[in-house]
């Protein structure tokens, strides 16, 4: 993925519209980690899956940040 057009998305928890109503400044950016892989949003740290080259965005399904460590299924 490296520096592809995945930079014009964004983390959709962070730019839903109570997230900018509530004052914070959390524009959604996203970055490319390896392990997992996946699109991490440098805000919330919420890991976005990737499959055949389509992320997920379903923050339901998104991995937080704390949970990445405990052996959590993995993303397809």
């Amino acid at each position: 993925m490296g520096g592809g057009p995945w930079r014009v998305l964004a983390c959709p928890f962070c730019t839903r519209p109570s997230a900018q109503e509530s004052g914070r400044e959390r524009e959604g950016e996203l970055e490319w980690q390896r392990e997992p892989p996946g699109l991490k949003c440098r805000q919330c740290g919420r890991l976005y899956g990737v499959a055949h080259g389509l992320p997920n965005f379903l923050v339901g399904e998104a991995l937080p940040e704390a949970a990445r460590g405990r052996g959590s299924a993995a993303m397809s």
